[in-house]
Protein backbone atom coordinates (compact mmCIF):
# COMPACT_ATOMS: atom_id res chain seq x y z
CA UNK A 1 0.00 0.00 0.00
CA UNK A 2 2.88 2.39 1.05
CA UNK A 3 4.35 1.68 -2.15
CA UNK A 4 1.40 2.41 -4.19
CA UNK A 5 1.32 5.56 -2.32
CA UNK A 6 4.59 6.57 -3.22
CA UNK A 7 4.21 6.09 -6.81
CA UNK A 8 1.07 8.10 -6.95
CA UNK A 9 2.77 10.75 -5.33
CA UNK A 10 5.67 10.98 -7.81
CA UNK A 11 3.22 10.68 -10.41
CA UNK A 12 1.25 13.85 -9.47
CA UNK A 13 4.43 15.64 -8.81
CA UNK A 14 5.78 14.82 -12.09
CA UNK A 15 2.20 15.93 -14.04
CA UNK A 16 2.47 19.06 -12.37
CA UNK A 17 5.61 19.99 -13.46
CA UNK A 18 4.96 19.01 -16.71
CA UNK A 19 2.09 21.61 -17.01
CA UNK A 20 4.20 24.24 -15.21
CA UNK A 21 7.20 24.11 -17.84
CA UNK A 22 4.15 24.13 -20.54
CA UNK A 23 2.62 27.16 -18.80
CA UNK A 24 5.74 28.93 -18.62
CA UNK A 25 6.87 28.12 -22.23
CA UNK A 26 3.44 30.11 -23.07
CA UNK A 27 4.05 33.19 -20.92
CA UNK A 28 7.59 33.51 -22.74
CA UNK A 29 5.84 32.97 -26.18
CA UNK A 30 2.84 35.48 -25.40
CA UNK A 31 5.22 38.12 -24.16
CA UNK A 32 6.83 38.14 -27.38
CA UNK A 33 4.38 37.53 -29.61
CA UNK A 34 3.48 41.16 -29.59
CA UNK A 35 6.61 42.46 -30.97
CA UNK A 36 6.08 42.34 -34.66
CA UNK A 37 7.90 44.97 -35.96
CA UNK A 38 11.28 46.78 -34.83
CA UNK A 39 12.36 49.84 -36.92
CA UNK A 40 16.15 50.92 -37.75
CA UNK A 41 17.07 53.92 -38.88
CA UNK A 42 18.12 57.49 -37.95
CA UNK A 43 16.38 60.93 -37.31
CA UNK A 44 13.18 60.77 -39.82
CA UNK A 45 12.27 57.04 -37.71
CA UNK A 46 12.64 58.79 -34.73
CA UNK A 47 9.92 61.87 -35.96
CA UNK A 48 12.80 64.68 -36.61
CA UNK A 49 10.56 67.81 -38.59
CA UNK A 50 7.20 66.61 -37.84
CA UNK A 51 5.02 68.95 -35.98
CA UNK A 52 4.72 66.26 -33.41
CA UNK A 53 5.32 62.57 -32.92
CA UNK A 54 1.38 62.04 -33.81
CA UNK A 55 2.67 63.12 -37.60
CA UNK A 56 5.69 61.03 -37.79
CA UNK A 57 5.59 58.18 -40.29
CA UNK A 58 6.54 55.54 -37.60
CA UNK A 59 3.70 56.85 -35.23
CA UNK A 60 0.98 56.37 -38.03
CA UNK A 61 2.46 53.05 -38.76
CA UNK A 62 1.85 51.82 -35.77
CA UNK A 63 -1.75 53.05 -35.22
CA UNK A 64 -3.00 52.20 -38.13
CA UNK A 65 -1.46 48.44 -37.68
CA UNK A 66 -2.86 48.29 -34.47
CA UNK A 67 -6.75 48.94 -36.17
CA UNK A 68 -6.08 45.62 -38.14
CA UNK A 69 -4.75 43.67 -35.14
CA UNK A 70 -4.62 45.21 -31.77
CA UNK A 71 -2.18 43.02 -30.31
CA UNK A 72 1.01 44.86 -32.91
CA UNK A 73 3.50 46.28 -31.75
CA UNK A 74 6.35 48.49 -33.08
CA UNK A 75 9.24 48.95 -31.73
CA UNK A 76 11.21 52.42 -33.01
CA UNK A 77 15.08 52.22 -32.55
CA UNK A 78 15.33 55.44 -34.28
CA UNK A 79 18.14 57.65 -33.34
CA UNK A 80 19.31 61.33 -34.74
CA UNK A 81 22.24 61.16 -36.76
CA UNK A 82 22.84 57.41 -37.20
CA UNK A 83 24.09 55.91 -40.26
CA UNK A 84 24.24 52.32 -41.57
CA UNK A 85 26.94 51.72 -39.49
CA UNK A 86 25.60 52.52 -36.42
CA UNK A 87 23.12 49.41 -36.73
CA UNK A 88 25.59 46.74 -37.66
CA UNK A 89 25.71 43.72 -35.95
CA UNK A 90 27.78 44.30 -32.68
CA UNK A 91 30.76 42.28 -33.70
CA UNK A 92 30.84 44.66 -36.76
CA UNK A 93 33.82 47.21 -36.71
CA UNK A 94 35.38 49.60 -39.21
CA UNK A 95 38.35 51.37 -38.93
CA UNK A 96 37.64 55.35 -38.95
CA UNK A 97 33.66 54.19 -39.02
CA UNK A 98 31.06 54.71 -35.97
CA UNK A 99 30.67 51.31 -33.53
CA UNK A 100 27.29 49.41 -33.89
CA UNK A 101 25.21 50.63 -31.24
CA UNK A 102 24.08 47.96 -29.23
CA UNK A 103 21.06 48.92 -27.64
CA UNK A 104 19.61 50.28 -31.56
CA UNK A 105 20.96 47.84 -33.69
CA UNK A 106 20.39 44.77 -35.81
CA UNK A 107 21.46 42.57 -33.08
CA UNK A 108 19.10 44.02 -30.08
CA UNK A 109 16.34 43.61 -33.13
CA UNK A 110 16.95 40.00 -33.73
CA UNK A 111 16.51 40.04 -29.88
CA UNK A 112 13.14 40.76 -29.91
CA UNK A 113 12.09 37.88 -32.28
CA UNK A 114 10.56 40.33 -34.57
CA UNK A 115 8.16 39.40 -37.45
CA UNK A 116 9.49 42.57 -39.93
CA UNK A 117 12.42 44.31 -39.34
CA UNK A 118 11.79 48.12 -41.39
CA UNK A 119 15.22 50.07 -42.24
CA UNK A 120 14.99 53.46 -43.20
CA UNK A 121 18.44 55.46 -43.43
CA UNK A 122 17.53 58.87 -45.14
CA UNK A 123 20.69 60.56 -45.50
CA UNK A 124 23.28 60.54 -42.77
CA UNK A 125 25.94 58.41 -44.57
CA UNK A 126 26.37 60.72 -47.73
CA UNK A 127 26.49 63.32 -45.10
CA UNK A 128 29.61 62.05 -43.91
CA UNK A 129 31.41 60.80 -47.02
CA UNK A 130 30.79 57.29 -46.36
CA UNK A 131 29.82 56.01 -50.08
CA UNK A 132 27.50 54.20 -51.71
CA UNK A 133 29.86 50.39 -51.85
CA UNK A 134 29.99 50.85 -47.93
CA UNK A 135 26.40 51.50 -47.58
CA UNK A 136 25.36 48.39 -50.05
CA UNK A 137 28.10 46.12 -48.43
CA UNK A 138 26.47 47.22 -44.74
CA UNK A 139 22.78 47.15 -45.90
CA UNK A 140 23.90 43.09 -47.45
CA UNK A 141 25.35 42.20 -43.55
CA UNK A 142 21.96 43.07 -41.73
CA UNK A 143 19.91 41.09 -44.17
CA UNK A 144 21.87 38.28 -44.49
CA UNK A 145 21.20 37.81 -40.70
CA UNK A 146 17.18 38.10 -41.25
CA UNK A 147 17.00 35.80 -43.85
CA UNK A 148 19.18 33.64 -41.38
CA UNK A 149 16.68 34.05 -39.15
CA UNK A 150 13.50 33.84 -42.01
CA UNK A 151 12.63 36.99 -40.73
CA UNK A 152 10.86 39.84 -43.60
CA UNK A 153 11.91 42.90 -44.06
CA UNK A 154 11.95 46.43 -45.76
CA UNK A 155 14.49 48.40 -46.60
CA UNK A 156 13.25 52.01 -47.64
CA UNK A 157 15.27 54.14 -50.67
CA UNK A 158 17.93 57.20 -49.35
CA UNK A 159 15.88 60.42 -48.92
CA UNK A 160 16.53 63.80 -51.29
CA UNK A 161 18.74 65.88 -49.60
CA UNK A 162 19.72 69.63 -50.07
CA UNK A 163 23.60 68.83 -50.21
CA UNK A 164 25.51 72.00 -51.46
CA UNK A 165 27.31 69.71 -54.20
CA UNK A 166 25.10 68.62 -56.34
CA UNK A 167 27.55 65.12 -56.72
CA UNK A 168 26.44 64.46 -53.42
CA UNK A 169 22.64 64.66 -54.65
CA UNK A 170 23.38 62.54 -58.02
CA UNK A 171 25.06 59.74 -55.72
CA UNK A 172 22.25 59.38 -53.08
CA UNK A 173 19.88 59.15 -56.95
CA UNK A 174 22.34 56.28 -57.90
CA UNK A 175 22.54 54.79 -54.49
CA UNK A 176 18.58 54.42 -55.09
CA UNK A 177 18.73 53.18 -58.48
CA UNK A 178 21.02 50.22 -56.99
CA UNK A 179 19.39 49.38 -53.94
CA UNK A 180 15.80 49.03 -56.34
CA UNK A 181 17.92 46.58 -58.68
CA UNK A 182 19.73 44.86 -55.68
CA UNK A 183 16.83 44.54 -53.13
CA UNK A 184 13.83 43.92 -55.59
CA UNK A 185 10.22 43.49 -53.80
CA UNK A 186 11.71 44.32 -50.70
CA UNK A 187 12.56 48.11 -51.26
CA UNK A 188 10.05 50.45 -50.71
CA UNK A 189 10.85 53.92 -52.76
CA UNK A 190 10.28 56.93 -51.09
CA UNK A 191 12.86 58.94 -52.97
CA UNK A 192 10.98 59.30 -56.11
CA UNK A 193 7.87 61.47 -54.41
CA UNK A 194 10.05 63.52 -52.06
CA UNK A 195 12.90 64.54 -54.86
CA UNK A 196 12.87 67.31 -57.13
CA UNK A 197 14.55 67.88 -60.45
CA UNK A 198 17.91 68.73 -58.81
CA UNK A 199 17.91 65.61 -56.24
CA UNK A 200 16.82 68.12 -53.74
CA UNK A 201 14.45 68.15 -51.13
CA UNK A 202 10.80 68.93 -52.91
CA UNK A 203 9.46 72.00 -51.11
CA UNK A 204 6.20 71.07 -50.18
CA UNK A 205 7.63 67.94 -47.98
CA UNK A 206 10.97 70.35 -46.61
CA UNK A 207 9.88 71.46 -43.29
CA UNK A 208 12.79 74.16 -43.61
CA UNK A 209 15.98 73.01 -43.02
CA UNK A 210 16.31 71.04 -46.02
CA UNK A 211 16.84 67.74 -44.57
CA UNK A 212 14.04 66.44 -42.65
CA UNK A 213 10.48 66.30 -43.74
CA UNK A 214 7.54 68.00 -42.60
CA UNK A 215 4.39 66.39 -41.50
CA UNK A 216 3.35 65.83 -45.47
CA UNK A 217 7.01 63.88 -46.17
CA UNK A 218 6.15 62.11 -43.28
CA UNK A 219 2.65 61.18 -44.29
CA UNK A 220 3.96 59.87 -47.38
CA UNK A 221 6.72 57.62 -46.16
CA UNK A 222 3.89 56.04 -44.11
CA UNK A 223 1.22 55.64 -47.20
CA UNK A 224 4.03 53.80 -49.04
CA UNK A 225 5.57 51.62 -46.05
CA UNK A 226 2.43 50.77 -45.23
CA UNK A 227 1.22 49.74 -48.82
CA UNK A 228 3.90 47.30 -48.43
CA UNK A 229 3.32 46.01 -45.57
CA UNK A 230 -0.85 45.25 -46.28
Amino acid sequence: MMNMVLFLTKFLSFIMLMFSDISNSDDRSTSQSHVNIVILGSSTAEGAGATKLENSWVFKLEHELKILNNSCRVVNFGKSGYSTFHILPNEQFFSGRPNPDKERNITKALSLNPTMVIINMPSNDAAYGFSNVEQLRNYRTLIELLKNRNIDYLICSPQPRNFKEIATRQRQFTLVELMRKEFDRHFVDVWSGLTNEEFGLKNSYNSGDGIHLNDDGHHYIFQQVFARIK
